[in-house]
């Protein structure tokens, strides 16, 4: 069997006279489990060849606000809701700021990313979480060092005014 973008064929957990075994193992086309190096090597490449299948479907990050912002805000997940709000109150305050969501982080989109970030001046990572993920993941793949960032993870929600709060305007 060869599968050209590397995604093989499947029996979905529950198909009526499907079987599906899955374990943690590496295992050769047909599901069974094998030690050879040789398959399993051969399994690694396919797998590696599904980026190239998926880098197709990668979305952009969004981008709300202003384009000629005095601050970009950028977040991912659950933080987005309240830093939109936060971006909305500051607008109405005269304030000109932008959002950038990013909805997809592996593979990163590494293209758009870098054309839209390299020239802002002004950015602040908002995250829940304490090791600012994004803001590496950013950093890792565009080289784009984000220095400013809110976090916030004490198992609470973050809520705009903290984000107003911290950010400088």
């Amino acid at each position: 069997m060869n599968y050209e973008d590397g995604v093989s064929p499947r029996t979905y957990p529950g198909t009526r006279g499907g079987q599906y075994y899955n374990n943690a193992y590496e295992h050769e086309e047909t599901g069974l489990v094998t030690d050879d190096p040789k398959v399993r090597e051969a399994m690694a490449h396919k797998r590696l060849k599904k980026f190239a299948a998926i880098k197709q479907d990668i979305m952009d990050p969004i981008v709300y606000g202003d384009s000629e912002a005095e601050l970009t805000f950028v977040t991912w997940g659950s933080t987005t809701g309240p830093v939109l709000e936060a971006m909305t109150q500051l607008r109405e305050k005269g304030h000109k700021v932008q959002v950038i969501q990013f909805k997809w982080l592996f593979p990163f989109p590494v293209e758009k990313a870098t054309s839209l970030l390299s020239p802002i001046t002004k950015i602040i990572d908002v995250e829940q979480n304490a090791t600012s993920q994004l803001a590496g993941l950013i950093r890792e793949y565009t080289g784009i060092s984000i220095k400013d960032t809110i976090v916030k993870y004490d198992g609470r929600p973050l809520y705009p005014e903290e984000i107003i709060a911290k950010c400088g305007l």
